[in-house]
């Protein structure tokens, strides 16, 4: 993806290496005061949302398995009679709770009833992660979303970029979808790194990967990141604040390194 038109004569100035990225968000405020809509963002917001359909559509169209698996030949231990998973009492008859998840805490008492709704693969909902600990993550997040702004091979960059996906995964959703976020992710990240005038933007990517599972983002990630960078990157201004919240977490994750 590149950027092109008057917008790009801005932010060439405003090169994409170390401690430099303030500076290519200052001359895009800046451009936004003569157009706040130029025409060359929407045109790479545009490019931005087919890329990341594209290729989401690419790895939702791979077989999830070959044929000829194990699983798939008759008489495999799956079809056994009297196998493990057929006995009475065995771990694959026991209800399973959220609390059998890692991570999250056990059961009050035990009938595993933990006040929570349930979910409906009928496990329990997960409790709810306290405030600071969403903003502790989302410092982590914006710190890799630094790093993969300002790497020094693409390699470099989408390294961080798909760490993000499995922080951005909220504890109630299945993973199933993280291959095709993950897709999604480092497409567009590969697609912002690659123009060295717009590689600043990939410090957005932790942000618009969070926003794919906010509340009203609709059930498929993949289509709420492409809406959301497709909104975000059309507006100089929306990219701008991103910045600032993505400075401002990065900035508490070093601090948070530096305490005592």
């Amino acid at each position: 993806m590149t950027l092109n038109g008057d917008v790009a004569d801005d932010v060439r100035r405003a090169r994409p290496h170390e401690g430099e990225a303030d500076d290519f968000f200052r001359r895009l405020a800046l451009a936004a005061r003569r157009d706040p809509a130029p025409r060359a963002l929407r045109d790479l917001a545009v490019a931005a949302h087919r890329l990341i359909l594209r290729h989401a559509s690419s790895t939702a169209a791979a077989p999830a398995s070959s044929p000829g698996s194990a699983a798939d030949e008759p008489g495999s231990a799956a079809d056994q009679p009297g196998s493990a998973a057929d006995e009475p009492g065995s771990a694959a008859d026991q209800p399973r709770f959220a609390a059998d998840e890692p991570g999250l805490p056990p059961a009050p008492d035990g009938n595993g009833h933990t006040g929570r709704p349930r979910l409906p693969n009928g496990r329990y909902a997960p409790t709810p992660p306290h405030q600071d600990e969403v903003d502790a993550m989302a410092a982590v997040m914006e710190h890799l979303g630094h790093l993969a702004a300002e790497a020094v091979s693409e390699a470099d960059a989408l390294a961080p970029a798909a760490a993000l996906v499995p922080l951005a995964l909220p504890a109630d959703r299945s993973p199933d979808v993280v291959p095709g976020l993950l897709t999604a992710a480092t497409a567009l990240t590969r697609g912002l790194y690659s123009d060295p005038a717009i590689r600043p933007l990939v410090r957005l990517v932790p942000g618009l990967l969070r926003a794919s599972f906010a509340a009203g983002a609709g059930p498929d990630p993949v289509a709420a990141l492409a809406a959301e960078a497709r909104r975000v990157l059309a507006d100089p201004l929306a990219c701008v604040a991103g910045y600032d919240r993505s400075a401002a977490a990065d900035l508490r994750y070093h601090a948070a390194g530096t305490r005592p």
